[in-house]
């Protein structure tokens, strides 16, 4: 297995008649006036082998202005051989360890690199226990971005500690079923303006849920691909107090329904949404009309949704409902 120098050779070193062409912009070699190579800020090492830092003296000369650094889908196995290159990289602003292996905890806190700079963090597919996960973000005081997807959490382990920078989270496709967990996200980041919860089996949102206090920041919601099968669930996306773009689509509660009715009858529902699905903002006239067809729909109904907060935009709608 290759070092992290030797990796750095094989893929961008002139010496090497098999080193590869990474399409990536502005990440052209240059050489230093002493003759000697310099490497890209960004540093793409994904699916390289690598299982050794290797001697760290060639670490520090390799790897001199690395800004982004990605170590995904290696060999490592022992934190030890991450925190050997990490400590001579004191610029680095993003790091990805996804898909790596490591086969025991961090050993000791007290030898983590402390990554002052780090503004992103990918753990994508790590399977990281949260006790590790917090080691990480301690030392890493300005992370705004972090990725904890495929890591088989069901439950989410929090502790006193509060991580005020962290504005984004990728928590997709974890076996989570239970939103309190997903509640215990929105404790850890107090701050959180985004959350993508994409692939996560959740069935539903609680009534008792406590979303102002939990999230009350958060301005982008994504539920795609998730088990929500009730209206209920819809109706609650309304108590988190600043909530503007909510992403919810292919869930079993929309099996039934056409294209348009899915977006109407879900427009209709949600008054503080701004943008559903991407695309466009929703504009007054889409929403206006996403509530006659709401009232339409259920017009007949014997059991009508309530609707104690809906049509605020076009409250001339609301004696027709009554």
């Amino acid at each position: 297995m290759p070092s992290l120098p030797e990796a750095v050779d094989m893929k961008y070193g002139d010496e090497c008649p098999n080193a590869q062409v990474t399409e990536v912009a502005c990440v052209a070699l240059t050489l230093k006036r002493s003759g000697r190579q310099r490497l890209p800020s960004v540093l793409i090492l994904s699916e390289c082998d690598i299982e050794k830092a290797g001697d760290e003296e060639e670490v520090e000369r390799k790897c001199e202005g690395v800004r982004e650094l990605d170590l995904s889908r290696n060999k490592l196995k022992e934190w030890k051989e991450v925190f050997k290159i990490l400590r001579h990289l004191p610029s680095l602003g993003f790091l990805n360890l996804s898909y790596n292996s490591f086969e025991t905890p961090i050993p000791d806190p007290s030898e983590v690199v402390s990554l002052t700079n780090l503004t992103r963090l990918v753990l994508n597919g790590t399977k990281l226990p949260w006790k590790d996960v917090h080691i990480l973000l301690e030392n890493a005081p300005r992370v705004e971005e972090l990725h904890l997807c495929k890591n088989g959490y069901v439950t989410v382990e929090t502790t006193s500690q509060k991580y005020s920078s962290v504005s984004r989270v990728h928590f997709n496709n974890n076996p989570s079923t239970d939103w309190p967990e997903i509640e215990s996200l929105g404790q850890m980041f107090p701050y959180l303006e985004v959350l993508i919860l994409a692939e996560c089996p959740l069935g539903s949102l609680t009534k008792d849920g406590h979303y102002r206090e939990n999230f009350p920041n958060l301005k982008y919601l994504s539920l795609n691909s998730t088990k929500i099968c009730s209206w209920d669930s819809v109706d609650l996306v309304n108590k988190f107090p600043k909530l503007t773009e909510l992403r919810l689509q292919q869930c079993p509660l929309y099996e039934n329904y056409k294209d348009e009715e899915r977006r109407q009858l879900t427009i209709a529902r949600l008054w503080r949404i701004q943008r559903l699905n991407g695309g466009a903002l929703i504009t007054p006239e889409e929403r206006e009309n996403a509530e006659r067809a709401f009232i339409r729909y259920y017009m007949n109904e014997e059991r009508r949704p309530n609707t104690k907060n809906l049509f605020t935009n076009t409250g001339s709608l609301t004696p027709w409902w009554k």
